[in-house]
């Protein structure tokens, strides 16, 4: 199936269908050592599609909206609060970096004027 497919289900309905998946592909491997698989392609679909409803899934947990055109993704506005946090965190210790540069050390001595020979 498409992975279009997959994100019209629910999150409770694509557990369900992993689970199921899941169990299939383990079976379908037993047959394969017992030389009695039917079909051995189900188990290169039975992985894709593993792997297709774990990425939407995922998506759905980092709030990731996908919109039907390739190489395009949009994320929510809402965005996990623990995220937002440390992103904050992170922009309040790179100012405090830039802001807290050690200066140059001062020489006590003034720069040699050009022309002066500098005397010992």
């Amino acid at each position: 199936m498409r992975t279009q497919h997959w994100r019209e289900f629910t999150d409770d309905e694509l557990r369900e269908k992993l689970r199921d998946k899941i169990e299939l592909l383990f079976k379908r491997r037993f047959e394969t050592h017992d030389d009695q698989a039917k079909n051995p392609g189900e188990i290169r679909g039975a992985r894709r599609d593993i792997s297709k409803i774990r990425t939407v899934l995922r998506e759905r947990e980092l709030g990731i909206i996908r919109t039907g055109i390739p190489g395009i993704t949009e994320k929510r506005k809402e965005s996990k609060p623990a995220v937002k946090e440390e992103k904050e965190k992170k922009a309040e210790k790179e100012i405090k970096k830039e802001t807290e540069e050690p200066e140059a050390p001062v020489s006590s001595e003034s720069p040699a004027q050009p022309g002066e020979a500098e005397t010992s």
